[in-house]
């Protein structure tokens, strides 16, 4: 009886990503991205998955989508910056702080591409980006936990609306404080952050062999 239960939960929910699927191309052709599905649909999985298994999940995305961002607006020209709430802010409102909301940030690097082309170039932050700020060449790489005490002049700051930089597959370092995420302050987004100076492609350990 129970592998029945549990074959008729799987078909249940596979049956669910179907409808998914076409709920994500049946929408506004002014919203080309359709955001608001793919948040949602984000979140509704992950929490399908946690809550079937009973197991731990990681949830591996941009901050973008992690971070717990109701009121995210996101930059990505040419299209017009826009409202929409992410799937972090989903998680957490069921999770509660069941849900930990890691941000990673970096300085500056070198990013994959899913193309094959060559490496994508980030250059270091500048105002008004968020990162500007946590980059700290004496500093080096750190974790910093948002919910511990902080000096209060730490503490406004952390609450302060602001700017997270996106790297997206149109983004133009030239113009590098255009790809945004705004609508939030780090202490909103964030429970901690991991901040990297400098980034590099992900390499394999090993290479398959011929």
């Amino acid at each position: 009886m129970r592998a029945s239960n549990e074959s008729h939960a799987w078909a249940l929910h596979n049956a669910r990503l179907i409808v998914q699927y076409h709920e994500l191309h049946d929408h506004d052709p002014l919203d080309p991205h359709n955001m608001a599905c793919y948040e949602r649909f984000f979140a509704e999985n992950v929490l399908w998955w946690q809550q079937h298994t009973g197991h731990r999940v990681l949830f591996w995305s941009s901050s973008s989508h992690t971070a717990d961002a109701r009121t995210r607006v996101v930059s990505f020209p040419p299209d017009p910056a826009a409202p929409s709430r992410n799937a972090g802010s989903y998680l957490r409102e069921r999770l509660g702080s069941r849900y930990l909301s890691i941000g990673i940030t970096f300085g500056a690097g070198e990013l994959a591409t899913c193309t094959g082309a060559p490496a994508h170039r980030a250059p270091r932050p500048v105002p008004p980006l968020v990162e500007s700020v946590l980059d700290d060449e004496a500093v080096g790489d750190y974790l910093l936990d948002l919910r511990a005490d902080a000096p209060r002049q730490v503490a406004d700051w952390l609450t302060r609306t602001t700017r997270s930089r996106l790297i997206g597959p149109r983004h133009d370092p030239r113009h590098d404080t255009d790809h945004h995420m705004a609508g939030g302050s780090p202490a909103e987004w964030f429970d901690v952050v991991a901040h990297l100076r400098r980034v590099t492609p992900a390499r394999p350990f090993h290479r398959p062999p011929p």
